[in-house]
This record gives C-alpha cells, sequence and structure tokens, in this order.
C-alpha cells in the first residue's frame, strides 16, 4: 500500500471516528466528602464561597458577573436526606446550608453522615471553595472541619489509584 493511499485510509477512519459524535464537556461536578459521625446533639453544614474577584478597572456585566451556582446535599446510609439545596453565590459570597441531627434521619444518638457540593459548570468565572463542618447546636462549637473533598465526575468516571500495567 502506497503512503499516500495509507494517509487517506487513516484520515477517512478519523472522519469516521468523528462523525460518531462529539464529546461534550460534563455539565456538572460532584465534590464528594468523606463520611463524618453526627451526635444527637451536633448540627452538620456545609459552606460554600466564591472567591473570584473583579479585579480593579474591570466593568462586569450580568452576562460577564462572577458567580458559582449548584447544590449543597447530605446523605445517610440509606440514601439523600432530603432535597439538594440549590445556590448562587457571587464574589466574594457565602451560602450555607444546615443539617440538625433531628433532620437526618439517623436512629440512636449517633450515625454517620456525607455531604455533597454539585458544581453547574458554566462559561462564568467561579472559584469555588467549600467545607462541611459539625458542631454542638447549642453551644456552637466546633468539634470537626472537612475542607479536602474528591471530585467524582467528567467522561472517565470516579477518580481511582492508578494501576500500572504488567506485560
Amino acid at each position: 500500500m502506497s503512503l499516500r493511499r495509507l494517509l487517506v485510509t487513516f484520515a477517512a477512519g478519523i472522519s469516521a471516528i468523528w462523525a460518531q459524535g462529539t464529546i461534550t464537556p460534563a455539565t456538572a461536578r460532584d465534590y464528594l466528602f468523606p463520611p463524618v459521625g453526627l451526635g444527637s446533639s451536633e448540627t452538620a453544614s456545609i459552606t460554600v464561597v466564591n472567591t473570584a474577584t473583579v479585579s480593579s478597572g474591570t466593568v462586569v456585566t450580568p452576562a460577564s458577573a462572577l458567580s458559582c451556582t449548584g447544590t449543597i446535599s447530605f446523605f445517610n446510609a440509606n440514601g439523600a436526606i432530603g432535597t439538594p439545596v440549590a445556590f448562587t453565590v457571587g464574589s466574594e459570597q457565602f451560602k450555607t446550608v444546615t443539617l440538625p441531627f433531628s433532620s437526618a434521619a439517623l436512629t440512636g444518638n449517633r450515625g454517620e453522615i456525607q455531604g455533597k457540593v454539585t458544581l453547574t459548570i458554566s462559561t462564568s468565572p467561579c472559584s469555588l471553595m467549600f467545607s462541611l463542618e459539625t458542631y454542638d447546636s447549642t453551644a456552637g462549637a466546633t468539634h470537626a472541619i472537612l475542607s479536602a473533598s474528591l471530585s467524582n465526575s467528567g467522561l472517565i468516571g470516579p477518580i481511582g489509584p492508578i494501576v500500572p500495567l504488567v506485560p
């Protein structure tokens, strides 16, 4: 086979692959917190803040406003607790969603919960930071803060360990 014919065949194959459809970017990204214990006298909360700022001299229009949108959810061993709470936070704004133990659908005096922040991907500049904390419902004393999370989205699925292939 000549080089020219090989290149034409290769180009036709690539065109056929592209014609099957294009890869579209994810429209949302999930950030999962690890499970945390919640006692009967505690409340859990997830706080998000948009740390994006407008540089001086920049004109901000509604179409280019710095904002982050998404939802905040809580889960127990049986699944979702209530419905996700939507948020939109502008530059340097906060949103906090709380979950008192009495609303967590847990039995006994302690149980495990997990939090999730779902960020809607858009063209608006967004720099979202978030944390999950537990605190004493009466005194307000903080018991635990979780600020590291795992992104679990995209075309390749959950992030996991890299395993070398053995020939």
